[in-house]
């Protein structure tokens, strides 16, 4: 073989290869695939809505490629965010493209059980999408009205209906069909009533959706179950039952609907409580937020209090584990919350809350 033509032919294959990989080379894609490129992703070594992040966020796509920025802050004090220049990366094809100049190199990574869900990879670093649609039990690509784009476009309330249409196919199975068509007729009018008491001036209310939810999932499980009560709804009883067969609460979807916006850490592994007709899940632990000009560690107590007649309340108390700076940032995050069910006040409290609070007062 002539040298000179084989060396020839590894320079152009390399350069080849170079274009494919970076882009240089730029490739025509249809519009439905080149759209799957927007959005705002994040690094998933990074919690969304966290202090400190990393964003690849890719804007005015196009058949051959696309703009793309990274936006990022690594301290979570001060303002020391920083956005990179607004650069062009060509298409190799649907999933690879490429900027040959700043040498990253995109891949993009569909999930075929979920298509609102996808990654891209750059230079070996993982961006998860920033899903505006979530995988619900129906098509969401069909969503019309206010429920059901609340539904898609939050991922809590997009898993709780998945599941229900998982439950509800499942328990339909196990019964005649009378028992069908009881069931089916219930479970159209709970869709009635969502649609009715979720949604007021053309706006749905997600919190009120997370509770319907909630009651609804409660409600099929106990007809499967008789041991998590009878009431169709999430109560105490269907909370001492679920606590029963698995201990950390966190994993409950029905409790995380039930207590949907209310920010509050179940711990996995809880104290419980049962009392006079309501059920108490106490969690503590440690954690520790940097703050200027040191690291403070907060001692966090959580309460979960059900009520039999189904009233929840939370309570989360943060404060110092130890010495801590006098700073504003201290006191800011040192603090009571307390939360009931839309509607709910103060005076509501029962007393076993009263009693919590009292037993959790704040150093300043």
């Amino acid at each position: 073989m002539n040298r000179k033509w084989f060396s020839g032919g590894l320079v152009l294959f390399t350069l080849l290869a170079g274009n494919f990989l970076f882009g240089s080379q730029a490739f025509a894609i249809g519009a439905q695939k080149a759209e799957k490129w927007k959005g705002e992703w994040l690094n998933e070594d990074f919690k969304p809505g966290g202090e400190t992040y990393d964003y690849l966020n890719i804007t005015a796509v196009n058949s051959r490629g696309f703009k793309y920025h990274f936006l990022s802050r690594d301290v979570p004090y001060g303002p020391n965010e920083v956005q990179s220049e607004t650069r062009f990366a060509s298409f190799a094809d649907a999933t690879h493209a490429g900027d040959l100049q700043a040498k990253k190199k995109f891949i993009l990574v569909l999930n075929p059980k979920n298509k609102y869900a996808r990654t891209i990879e750059v230079n070996g670093t993982r961006y998860l999408l920033k899903q505006t649609f979530f995988k619900a039990g129906f098509n969401c690509d069909k969503a019309g009205t206010p429920i059901e784009h609340a539904i898609c476009g939050n991922e809590l309330l997009a898993k709780g209906d998945l599941q229900l249409n998982k439950d509800y196919r499942a328990l339909r199975k196990s019964l005649s069909r009378r028992g069908k068509r009881k069931l089916r007729s219930r479970q159209r009018s709970w869709a009635r009533a969502r649609d009715r008491n979720c949604q007021k001036r053309a706006k749905a209310d997600n919190a009120c959706l997370a509770r319907t939810y909630a009651n609804r999932l409660a409600a099929l499980a106990k007809l499967k179950d008789a041991s998590l009560g009878r009431a169709p709804r999430y109560d105490a009883a269907y909370v001492w039952g679920a606590l029963k067969k698995n201990s950390n609460i966190a994993q409950d979807l029905p409790t995380q609907l039930a207590v949907f916006g209310r920010n509050v850490p179940l711990a996995p592994a809880p104290r419980i409580r049962r009392r006079r007709g309501l059920v108490m899940v106490e969690g503590k632990f440690n954690k520790t937020e940097v703050i200027w000009p040191s690291d403070v560690e907060f001692k966090i107590s959580t309460l979960l209090l059900v009520e039999r007649k189904g009233r929840v309340w939370t309570a989360i108390h943060t404060v110092p584990a130890g010495e801590f700076p006098d700073s504003i940032h201290v006191r800011i995050r040192t603090s009571l919350d307390v939360r009931g069910d839309p509607g709910l006040t103060k005076k509501d409290w029962p007393p076993a809350l009263k009693k919590w609070v009292r037993d959790h007062p704040l150093p300043f």
